[in-house]
């Protein structure tokens, strides 16, 4: 039997391979509030596909980060900030975070 956690960890990494080139990635993440954990200085790959006219033919590159980006997230990215508007039309809520600024 598999337990709650493994449960969910292969669907996480089943939406992933499934899913990974429709934008719902960072989105899951930050749902499941694993963000801060996958991204702490997270390396990005990438596989580059380019054609090369002389020969006819596509060649696909493994191109290690090559722009040497490094990805962190905080918890804070788990939230939007409240628009000032609606801040504004209630007195009963407490200003932004400041990390939003």
């Amino acid at each position: 039997t598999y337990s709650l956690e493994k449960s969910l960890q292969f669907i996480r990494d089943e939406r992933q391979r499934e899913l990974y080139a429709e934008n719902h990635w960072w989105w899951d993440i930050r749902r499941w509030r694993t963000a801060d954990q996958i991204l702490n200085n997270f390396r990005q790959r990438v596989l580059s596909c380019y054609y090369v006219a002389d020969e006819g033919k596509y060649i696909y590159l493994d191109e290690d980060n090559r722009l040497n980006r490094q990805w962190t997230a905080s918890k804070a990215c788990y939230y939007e900030p409240i628009p000032g508007g609606e801040i504004g039309k209630n007195n009963n809520l407490r200003p932004n975070n400041p990390l939003y600024n």
